[in-house]
């Protein structure tokens, strides 16, 4: 499983593993597969059904452990497929219980909600309809039901800074590989080629996976895939970022504080440190 916040890459690093020789599943473990249970979680049914397991990231909501598994267990092996979830204990036991290995994957968070707000403005997300660039941005750094359109009773939502606190335990578990999309994506985004080479090599150490070699896996990154499909692309985007730093000073301090435990302060240029 590539784990990750929304927007953060991980159909990036599915390719990556699927060039590695696995095959790619569209199945993505988030908090919707819960409200698709054949049964709701429920505290009654905790002695059939097993307690309850959060899954999602935004917006987590809990599924029963039984029901769950039988989701992840119809998934053939060698397949790789996507999740959107922050860190439980619950569900680190399960995956671990389920052999199923897991990819934690981090990305700036300034890129995030850069990424986020074109997302949701091309998609015409009612509450981003009529709004300034700048006002977008600050509601996707805020939240307000980001992916789905507000439902009449919306279920209550993470602002982003909660959700990155919520994942970031993920680098803590042991046998979870734990990396930054900016040292996958090379100079194709902006990155470095050695970098990119070396977090190829981790991947394919990780996943056991040495049917072919990073050499030739890395030139075959871009394209294809929702993260960033050119170096055209990831030049906008660094653009786009480095406009709301200069349009908007007190994002750099909030989205520094997104990676709180990870990356520690914004240095006096705005830029995160490591």
């Amino acid at each position: 499983m590539i784990n990750g916040l929304p927007k953060t890459g991980t159909h990036l690093a599915k390719k990556i593993m699927h060039l590695a020789g696995m095959q790619q599943h569209p199945f993505t473990l988030a908090a919707y597969h819960a409200d698709q249970a054949v049964i709701s979680w429920n505290r009654k049914y905790e002695s059939t059904l097993g307690p309850a397991v959060e899954i999602g990231a935004l917006q987590p909501k809990p599924m029963h452990d039984l029901l769950l598994r039988e989701v992840l267990r119809s998934i053939p092996p060698l397949h790789v497929f996507n999740g959107h979830c922050t860190h439980s204990n619950a569900l680190a036991d399960l995956l671990l219980q389920e052999e199923i290995q897991t990819i934690a994957l981090v990305r700036d968070p300034r890129d995030v909600v850069v990424s986020l707000a074109e997302y949701l403005i091309k998609h015409e997300h009612p509450q981003y309809r009529g709004k300034s660039w700048n006002k977008c941005l600050r509601q996707a750094i805020e939240g307000y039901s980001p992916i789905h359109a507000p439902r009449v009773r919306p279920t209550e939502e993470r602002g982003w800074q909660q959700a990155w606190q919520a994942f970031l335990p993920w680098k803590e578990v042991k046998g979870v590989l734990f990396l930054r999309f900016e040292d996958l994506v090379g100079p194709e985004g902006g990155g470095s080629e050695e970098t990119q080479l070396q977090n190829i090599r981790r991947i394919l150490d990780f996943a056991g996976k040495q049917t072919l070699p990073a050499e030739e896996i890395h030139g075959n990154v871009f394209g294809g895939t929702r993260t960033i499909r050119t170096s055209a692309g990831a030049v906008l985007a660094a653009g786009k970022r480095n406009s709301l730093l200069k349009t908007n000073p007190d994002s750099r301090m909030s989205s520094a504080t997104y990676l709180s435990g990870w990356a520690t302060k914004p240095t006096p240029t705005g830029e995160i440190s490591d």
